[in-house]
């Protein structure tokens, strides 16, 4: 019975692809368009990934690369969620520091007044129940 399986070895990657070699932008290049808004980043915390000059660029060894064809499209879908989702932590984030806010705002006003901020009565506040008992 004949040996059943791969006849040719498996094409090997020794050979770079085809093509003109990435462009690069210096480490500075990048930060002065990034200072004049020319250049953004991918996301809040995502500083290494750029977008300029309409193409994605990498940052690697003080020097920025320009991303593959392949590589830009799935950062341009990427790119989009990411967005939205900074939207959602920049949200959340003004809500936390405007609640900060009114709550120093109130415990600095009792503090001039000599008094404290209006809380529940001692011992909670009472039930339906003791309310109504109590009207009796």
């Amino acid at each position: 019975m004949p040996r059943r399986g791969r006849t040719t070895p498996p094409p090997q990657m020794t050979q770079p692809p085809s093509g003109p070699a990435p462009a690069s932008v210096t480490d500075a290049d990048m930060d002065a368009a990034r200072s004049s808004g020319q250049a953004t980043p991918l996301g809040q915390v995502i500083s290494y990934v750029m977008r300029y000059q309409d193409a994605w660029w990498i940052r690697g060894n003080g020097r920025w690369l320009q991303s593959t064809a392949a590589l830009s499209a799935i950062l341009d879908n990427e790119s989009a969620r990411i967005t939205a989702q900074d939207a959602i932590v920049a949200r959340r984030a003004a809500i936390r520091a405007a609640v900060a806010l009114a709550r120093d705002t109130a415990a600095s006003a009792g503090d001039a007044t000599g008094q404290t901020a209006p809380g529940p009565p001692p011992g909670g506040t009472p039930g339906p129940r003791a309310r109504k008992h109590n009207q009796s």
